[in-house]
């Protein structure tokens, strides 16, 4: 492997940087503290390894041009850590600040590897982030052994997941344990607790009679949790996910414990994907013709329970149905052709979107 020019050339443009800034600031309890931990595929430690630090804004030009200085490395001692002070006044004045940690690994003059990642920062709060990196060349499978496949999206995983006070480990990009050890989700997840279950693989189809974006985390529970852009309660109170979507199966073994305090939880988790039922794909359009009385018949496969159906926008959209018949009538003062018009259809737990547009 070549000598890594380009890290080596960040490194030095991060020591220029912080050598022309007074950085002796006292410690105080303002400050941020991030826990940084970098291993490899198998979970080993990595010693020595330098941690690039970026904000916002040098983020972005470092995703253009990889020789843009980080204003400051850290480097990780034996066991693989290594822990950062942001202190208040360099860093957080303005109340919160978005930094991206990165380890840049060149394999060549044009080949790298490059793992991050980025949390946001608040005065006087603990971050913990784990960097994983992929050392070494892939095993190849021995002659006549079938290879070993890859990670799928549902496997089975497990994450130790810290409250807000002890380092707010996230889940799916946003999903966080508060200090009250409740799941937040804020304003991308919701979260349905299935109540007590065995384990992870006792969780079946989803079940979302009760879903909050706030919901305790108790130990020897189960939990569905999906994104809110995926999820639609209907006008009879019925909750549903989007056929096809994402969604992530969730049940906490245990605590997180320093001493006696709960310090956060220990999850088992995997990711699923929604069936389609007895509904339409999304996105399927129905044509109605810009002439006549801007009605038609949408026929549906016959199924266990009653479709629910709403307009995304009722003053230009009625809709009516039977069993299996829902009739739309297009009641938009302005129709025009080429115009589309946005409907939604519930079965159990799914449902799907679907689209009428007008053709001449």
């Amino acid at each position: 492997m070549k000598p890594n020019q380009i890290l080596i050339a960040l490194l030095a443009g991060a020591a220029l940087m912080t050598a022309c800034k007074k950085d002796d600031v006292p410690p105080s309890e303002k400050d941020a503290v991030v826990q940084i931990s970098v291993r490899d595929q198998k979970g080993t430690p990595i010693n020595g390894t330098p941690v690039l630090i970026y904000d916002e804004e040098g983020y972005a030009k470092f995703q253009k041009e990889h020789n843009t200085p980080p204003l400051d490395v850290a480097v990780t001692r034996a066991d693989g850590n290594v822990e950062y002070r942001f202190a208040y006044d360099k860093w957080l004045t303005s109340g919160k600040r978005t930094v991206t940690f990165v380890v840049y690994k060149e394999q060549d003059e044009k080949n790298y590897d490059i793992w991050s990642e980025t949390r946001t920062l608040m005065p006087s709060k603990s971050e913990r982030v784990e960097i994983r990196i992929e050392l070494g060349e892939k095993e190849e499978p021995k002659p006549g052994t079938d290879p070993k496949p890859e990670p799928g999206a549902g496997e089975e995983r497990q994450l130790e997941m810290y409250d807000a006070d002890n380092g707010r480990t996230l889940l799916d990009g946003t999903l966080f344990l508060d200090t009250k050890h409740y799941f937040d989700g804020g304003d991308t997840h919701m979260i349905a607790d299935a109540g007590e279950v065995a384990d992870l693989k006792a969780l079946g189809e989803p079940v979302f009679t009760e879903i909050e974006d706030l919901v305790a985390a108790t130990p020897g529970h189960g939990y569905f949790i999906c994104r809110n852009m995926t999820f639609k309660t209907f006008p009879s109170g019925a909750h549903a996910l989007a056929i096809g979507a994402e969604y992530t199966k969730v049940y906490v073994a245990g605590w997180l414990q320093q001493g006696d305090k709960k310090v956060g939880v220990r999850l088992h988790y995997q990711t699923a994907q929604a069936g389609t039922g007895t509904l339409p794909e999304r996105g399927h359009t129905y044509e109605m013709s810009l002439k006549g009385e801007h009605t038609l018949d949408v026929e549906l496969p016959e199924a266990p329970e009653l479709y629910e159906f709403v307009a995304h926008d009722k003053t230009q959209l009625e809709l009516a149905g039977t069993r299996n018949r829902i009739t739309v009538r297009v009641t938009d003062t302005d129709i025009a052709e080429g115009r589309e018009y946005l409907f939604h259809v519930r079965s159990g737990v799914l449902y799907t979107d679907l689209k009428v547009k007008i053709v001449a």
